[in-house]
């Protein structure tokens, strides 16, 4: 499968091209790649590891492929009823844990985490207990403390420096 024959997408605000599955850009609102994102922005690094079919394990059954995957005892049957929706020839978990994927013919049509379930169509299922992220990752501290004499590096708030 090559990234040229996959229907990539971004945010209004993003910096990376997703495939929709992307757990990065759930719940966002998705804008079809054109031309120039193609030619200007980078393939996030989890799409491109599942585009690439790195470490996958393939599944006879949604349950077992939860349970792999870490999801709750207690929220397995939901998923699953979910993700039974849809029609389906491949379940499988990536290497990283992340999600269950279910395909049809080689294209995912379905996916699941511990607190919600995705679909190609773009409808989302929240469970109980699901938290929205921002997709951008964890806050970078914006303050600092003063600058090292020794190191010259610039300290953290508490003015600890690394090289004392």
């Amino acid at each position: 499968m090559t990234v040229a024959s996959i229907e990539l997408f971004r945010t209004t605000t993003g910096q990376r091209l997703h495939i929709a599955e992307c757990p990065h850009v759930l719940g966002a609102i998705l804008i079809a790649a054109g031309v120039d994102d193609h030619a200007t922005l980078e393939l996030c690094q989890w799409c491109a590891a599942e585009l690439a079919d790195e470490g996958r394990t393939y599944h006879d059954d949604i349950e077992s492929a939860l349970l792999d995957m870490g999801a709750p005892r207690h929220a397995v049957a939901e998923l699953a009823s979910h993700l039974r929706t849809v029609e389906h020839d491949t379940v499988f978990v990536p290497f990283s844990r992340a999600y269950v994927a279910l395909a049809r013919q080689g294209r995912s049509v379905a996916w699941a985490g511990c607190t919600y379930v995705g679909f190609r169509d773009g409808r989302k299922v929240l469970l109980p207990g699901y938290v929205p992220g921002t997709g951008k990752g964890a806050e970078v501290a914006t303050a600092w403390g003063l600058t090292c004499s020794r190191c010259w590096t610039q300290r953290s708030l508490s003015g600890e420096c690394g090289c004392e």
